[in-house]
């Protein structure tokens, strides 16, 4: 009889533990899935997905720098120009500049608006010394952190 009690037990208590992980395996599962719908909801005001250039953001090496823009080359090999106004922020490195620091040869990320016309025109510029790191072709330069 003690063997029978022992292995009902046994299989009562496997029977519950069993249960109990497959219970955790659903929430586990419901929680990535919660986690997936967020991120696709994230990315859903931007149908080429995240890294694209949605008219927010330039960026490139700097060919010329003038008194009202900066013009850089893009990673597909065309030059842009980036628009600037007196309220433009600017860092070199992630040290606050002024406009004067930023020149020829450097690497930037603008942040701004382009207007109806296609005009880019920066709200603040991240500029490096070295190229960007991360993303291939078609992307920006990435954010600084």
């Amino acid at each position: 009889m003690k063997r029978f009690v022992t292995i009902t037990l046994s299989a009562a208590l496997g029977a519950v533990l069993t249960f109990g992980a497959m219970q955790g395996t659903a929430n586990v599962l419901a929680a990535q899935n919660t986690q997936t719908s967020t991120i696709q909801q994230d990315c859903s005001g931007r149908p080429d997905g995240p890294g694209k250039n949605d008219g927010t953001r330039a960026g490139g090496q700097v060919a010329s720098v003038s008194a009202t823009a900066i013009t850089v080359t893009n990673r597909e090999s065309q030059s842009q120009t980036i628009l600037i106004t007196s309220s433009t922020t600017y860092d070199l490195d992630g040290t606050t500049v002024t406009f004067d620091k930023i020149a020829a040869g450097q690497f930037i990320h603008a942040e701004g608006s382009t207007d109806s016309a296609g005009a880019f025109t920066a709200s603040a510029v991240h500029a490096s010394a070295t190229p960007p790191q991360g993303r291939g072709p078609g992307g920006p330069p990435p954010a600084r952190p």
